[in-house]
């Protein structure tokens, strides 16, 4: 017999192989649950990757121990030489690895198999548990104003910033989204098809009295389902806060994990002058159409304006920097003074956050 035939006989007399098998496949059993649970429960995931990597390391280990020791009727012991095996053989009835036997490994391989038609096909539970990408569209205005959508666009726009700042979500740009902004809209799975995301989220705003509100719904875009909805009011100086509740709500129902940082800049906002955000969502609608000097110029007033009213409010400085630097770089005003300009207000934005 050669050396590599009497090698894999001795695998086989020690049962390596069997233990290999059945390492296996709890091991499979152990990453389908985690892949079909870990993330609905919001457990971080750096604990799976933890897990499968202690699961991988295990193996060689359970390999050599699977050599050196059997598990016989007396307990645990060092495993029979080949030469003293012919005496007393670990394969009597009895006397084998009862983790390892035929039914142990039988039972392993129905729940391996179970689990994983569990994880393909009913794994995901609700839907929720399969949206992983996400569009906002473009929201209804009710705020009894023609002359106010710019401040519905710019909600829009707020949510999908809200939503882009956490890295397990994809989410579609504004750009995107505003050919859906007019009735009737297609089908929701039409929708979903076109953007190339999992569900998206529709709704409408509606204002009065110093008051805005939110009406948000999820639409699951393989079904059409309306999977979740809610309503969000708050003053307009809470306006931001507002903004970060309903970004938080969707990334609860969809079940998408937040990293401590991105919690933290989700969670944490301020009061705003509700004068200098109506500006401030009027300069950034009008360069959103047009980049021509009177429009940049218009825009940098209402962000000046802004910022007198409000001197703490560092969106309005940041994109003020944005506004002088397209100046410069169309040649509007390409001068010294324009970049010092931008460089006030990078300034004043880098101090306050």
């Amino acid at each position: 017999m050669s050396r590599l035939a009497a090698f894999v006989a001795e695998l086989r007399r020690r049962r390596v192989f069997r233990v290999a098998a059945f390492y296996g496949g709890i091991a499979f059993v152990i990453v389908q649950i985690i892949d079909g649970t870990f993330e609905v429960l919001g457990v971080p995931p750096w604990v799976s990757r933890l897990l499968i990597v202690l699961l991988a390391a295990g193996f060689p280990v359970a390999m050599g121990l699977a050599w050196v020791f059997d598990i016989t009727s007396e307990g645990i012991v060092r495993t029979d030489r080949p030469a003293a095996a012919s005496g007393q053989s670990r394969s009597q009835p009895g006397s084998g690895k009862p983790l390892t036997s035929n039914r142990a490994l039988i039972v392993v391989a129905i729940l391996a198999v179970a689990f994983g038609v569990w994880s393909r096909f009913g794994g995901n539970g609700g839907t929720t548990g399969q949206i992983r990408s996400i569009a906002v569209l473009p929201l209804d205005d009710y705020m009894g104003n023609p002359d106010q959508a710019y401040f519905v666009d710019g909600m829009t726009e707020a949510i999908t910033s809200r939503l882009s700042q956490i890295a397990a979500l994809k989410v579609i740009a504004r750009t995107s989204v505003m050919q859906y902004a007019k009735s009737p809209r297609p089908p929701a799975q039409t929708i979903a098809e076109q953007l190339g995301v999992d569900g998206f989220i529709e709704g409408s705003v509606f204002g009065a009295e110093g008051q805005i509100r939110i009406d948000v719904q999820l639409i699951d875009g393989h079904t059409g389902e309306h999977i979740w909805s809610n309503s969000y009011e708050r003053d307009l100086i809470n306006v931001m806060a507002l903004q970060s509740d309903v970004a938080l709500a969707i990334a609860a129902e969809i079940g998408a994990v937040l990293t401590p940082d991105e919690e933290a800049r989700l969670t944490t906002t301020r009061q705003v002058n509700p004068e200098a955000y109506q500006l401030y969502l009027r300069a950034r609608d009008l360069i959103s159409s047009r980049r021509d000097k009177e429009a940049l110029e218009q825009a940098l007033e209402y962000l000046n304006s802004a910022t007198r009213l409000d001197p703490d409010f560092v969106e309005a400085y940041a994109e003020a920097v944005v506004q002088h630097m397209l100046m410069y770089w169309f040649a509007h005003d390409p001068t010294q003074q324009r970049l010092d300009a931008a460089k006030q207000a990078l300034d004043a934005a880098l101090r306050l956050a």
